[in-house]
């Protein structure tokens, strides 16, 4: 006699295979899912050092902005004028004689105020008779102490080296205002550069003819010495 399965035996192994496949494909989601994750996880840090990679390349680098220099000092002038009395110097009252710029740096002299300026009284020397006198009215440049500044401002030219490398100080200048009334005599005494000795030198040599001193009605020599102060402020 044949035995037959019965219908609850059949499913019963159906049942147990359907659950082992489900747990198979459960099973490789999972690993699949995990797979997954992990390549984003990768492919973002690689994004990320691109990133940084790129930003290092475009970095703007830095520009140095260069400030132009402060302009150079204005060279600065103060003429001032001695007396000799008796072998005793005294300085006369003075004018401020400031260089203003431009291309042939010229100073420029302004018109003395009232007690500034070489002084129109008192002698300038004592000696014999031959040589340059005390005088009872002192020589005058044609047109008097305003035109003698306008006169040094046209021929003292500060030279552009001496500006450039910043040398000062003063010129001493002596000279004669003949009987004639010309210039002779010029000395330069003491310079702090040669080319600023020679620029005070050629502006006194071209002086026209002074108007001479006057001593007893009768025209003397008279000698002067003239300072000559050149300054950076």
């Amino acid at each position: 006699m044949e035995n037959k399965k019965s219908k609850s035996a059949d499913l019963e192994k159906k049942r147990t295979s359907t659950i082992l496949v489900g747990m198979v494909c459960a099973s490789s989601l999972v690993l699949m899912s995990f797979e997954y994750a992990e390549f984003e996880l990768k492919q973002e840090s690689n994004l990320m050092a691109e990133a940084q990679v790129t930003k290092e390349i475009w970095e703007v680098p830095y520009i140095e902005v260069f400030k132009p220099s402060a302009p150079a000092p204005t060279p600065k002038i103060k003429i001032t004028e001695y007396v000799k009395v008796d072998n005793e110097v005294v300085e006369s009252e003075n004018e401020e004689i400031v260089l203003e710029e431009s291309d042939d740096l010229v100073f420029d002299v302004p018109d003395a105020p009232d007690g500034f300026g070489p002084r129109d009284d008192g002698p300038v020397i004592d000696s014999l008779d031959e040589g340059p006198q005390i005088p009872d009215v002192m020589p005058e440049f044609p047109g008097g102490k305003e035109e003698m500044y306008k006169y040094l401002s046209k021929q003292i030219v500060f030279p552009d080296e001496i500006k450039n490398i910043g040398i000062q100080g003063k010129v001493y200048i002596q000279f004669t205002v003949e009987k004639d009334g010309s210039i002779t005599d010029i000395e330069v005494v003491k310079t702090p550069h040669s080319k600023l000795g020679k620029v005070t030198y050629n502006a006194v040599s071209k002086m026209p003819t002074w108007i001479p001193g006057i001593k007893n009605n009768k025209p003397v020599s008279v000698r002067y010495t003239l300072p000559v102060n050149f300054q950076f402020e």
